[in-house]
């Protein structure tokens, strides 16, 4: 089994996610700061993200409780499909609305601002 969920390189806190997730509570992906480019995905693209990751924590917690071969083997390849997803769509990227969200911090501060595009 894999472990190497990439750390996204935005700030969740803008993300319009409402309530809890079909399997518990949100769990927001791990962020980052940064100062260079990060590119932008819409909303829908990073509530899409953080859903994924949210399975991959149930799915790793399923795996340690052991299990059948077979189930653990369903498990694991589902797991792995989600990490490797995560890390081609979603690490390294930011929500529209975390994006706006650090324009307006930085315009606060006199910084210079992204492109949200």
């Amino acid at each position: 089994m894999r472990h190497k969920m990439v750390i996204l390189a935005a700030a969740l806190a803008a993300l319009p996610v409402h309530g809890t997730l079909a399997a518990g509570p949100y769990v927001p992906p791990p962020s980052s700061a940064t100062t260079g480019h990060v590119p932008v995905i819409s909303d829908e693209a990073m509530e899409q993200c953080v859903k994924a990751y949210n399975e991959t924590l149930d799915l790793q917690r399923s795996l340690q409780g052991g299990g059948s071969p077979g189930d653990y083997n369903r498990k694991a390849a589902r797991y792995n499909s989600l990490v490797d997803w995560f890390n081609a769509n979603c690490a390294g990227r930011q929500s529209r609305s975390a994006c706006e969200a650090a324009n307006l911090l930085n315009r606060e501060r006199g910084l210079p601002e992204a492109s949200c595009r």
